[in-house]
């Protein structure tokens, strides 16, 4: 019994240790699957894929303009008198679509009673030596010039500029502005341009009679009247004036007498002979310019400024055609 209850013993030992051996490789089982398990997870980790993002982006048509410089002097310039259309403007442009180069202007300005119409300012494609070309407006002209596309400042496209100013207009600076508008489909811009020009103080002589016939007169009379009339109107001017005169010796093939002989005066007078107040001598030229004192006012009347002549022929002068030059001079 005691032999049996031993091997019993050691049968039961061995199931335990089986026991234990079979936990031992469940253990290691155990493990190996959670390896495998880590292992598995990095491989599927390194087998990632990706997906792409679509963008997309509207490019707009439009073009833009600048130019150089931004302002234009014209300098001084005399009534009546201009400036040819050769000042250059330089369009620059930048863009991605076709467009041309319009035009527009203000009046030139310097009182509203003083301003001059913007037509007297012209533009042209290319360089003129003279006032030529197309008058600004005020509303944009289209000048045909045509801006191409480029991808920098590099394309220039040129405009030029001249001027005229109106007789009789008051001395002083006048500005203008001229605008360039560069229009594409889509975008519209604008450059703008300051014009300055000066007008300086300028009288003229405008006369309505340059010529005098007194006729026949015999030696040692004279014409009864200072009645031949010289008008100056002086409609031009832009400053206030006076009148000053002077005059050449009488001359003829046969013989000459003096300057003096022909009188002037501001009415029309009996002519006496006798030195007075409104009998005035004439004096002879060059270097003798007598003021009249006939003023000329500005801003321009629509009244005349006369002067008056007469002459006396010496007595015993030979007999013959004879004349003089008389120097009519406006001073401002």
């Amino acid at each position: 019994m005691a032999r049996l209850s031993g091997n019993r013993a050691h049968k039961g030992n061995k199931v335990r240790d089986f026991a234990t051996v079979s936990v031992a490789m469940l253990v290691v089982l155990a493990l190996a699957f959670t390896f495998l398990s880590i292992t598995n997870i990095r491989i599927a980790a390194a087998n990632s894929t990706s997906s792409n993002v679509a963008a997309s982006v509207n490019v707009l048509s439009y073009c833009e303009i600048g130019g150089v410089p931004n302002t234009i002097n014209f300098g001084s310039i005399t009534n009546g008198q201009s400036h040819d259309t050769n000042s250059l403007i330089t369009a620059n442009t930048i863009g991605n679509a076709n467009g041309n180069i319009l035009v527009y202007g203000t009046t030139w300005a310097y009182l509203s009673s003083n301003s001059f119409d913007i037509t007297n300012t012209l533009w042209n494609p290319t360089s003129l030596n003279s006032n030529g070309g197309n008058a600004l407006t005020a509303s944009p002209v289209n000048t045909l010039i045509t801006l191409v596309p480029v991808d920098d400042a590099t394309g220039t496209n040129n405009i030029y500029f001249g001027v005229n100013v109106p007789l009789g207009q008051a001395p002083d600076t006048y500005t203008q502005t001229i605008t360039l508008q560069n229009s594409c489909s889509g975008s519209a811009n604008t450059f703008s341009i300051t014009a300055t020009l000066t007008v300086p103080g300028q009288c003229f002589i405008q006369l309505s009679n340059t010529a005098i016939a007194f006729g026949n007169i015999n030696p040692g009379s004279n014409t009864p009247y200072t009645s031949n009339l010289v008008v100056d109107n002086g409609l031009d001017n832009n400053v206030p004036s006076n009148i000053l005169v002077e005059g050449s010796s009488w001359i003829s093939g046969s013989g000459n007498f003096f300057v003096s002989n022909t009188v002037w005066a501001t009415t029309n007078v009996a002519y006496t002979q006798t030195p007075s107040s409104t009998e005035n001598p004439l004096q002879l030229y060059p270097g003798n310019l007598i003021n009249t004192n006939i003023e000329i006012p500005y801003p321009p009347t629509s009244s005349s400024n006369n002067i008056y002549f007469g002459v006396a022929v010496p007595p015993g002068q030979p007999a013959g055609v004879y004349t003089q030059n008389i120097l009519l001079e406006n001073s401002c």
